[in-house]
Order: C-alpha cells, then structure tokens, then sequence
C-alpha cells in the first residue's frame, strides 16, 4: 500500500515525517529514511494491536 507521507527539515537539523488520515501521526530522526522508518513502524505497531485498513467502497 502506498500512503502520502510529508518529510520535511525541522530547525533541530532532523527530519519529520508526518502523515494525514488515516495514518495521523508524525516521527523525527536524524535522517529522512529513518524518521519514515519510524513513521512505517507507528502504522505496523498500530495494525498489530488490531487497527485494520480497508479499502472504500464507492458506488
């Protein structure tokens, strides 16, 4: 599946990445592919304790 994630340069020299509905929630590392792995492992940790993604139905 592939979701919108946002990665952008925080003041700190870190990186943040924040994505939008239904995978609300944001993660900051030293580098731009770390702070999206920890955003990946928040969307894995969140589906593991029973959150399920489904795709809509639109008729």
């Amino acid at each position: 599946m592939k979701i919108p994630v946002w990665i952008e340069a925080t003041p700190e020299q870190r990186y943040r990445a924040t994505g939008a509905e239904p995978f609300v929630g944001s993660a900051e590392a030293e580098t731009p592919e770390a702070a999206l792995e920890k955003m990946k492992k928040q969307i894995d940790d969140r589906v593991a304790q029973g959150a399920r993604i489904h795709l809509a139905l639109c008729f």
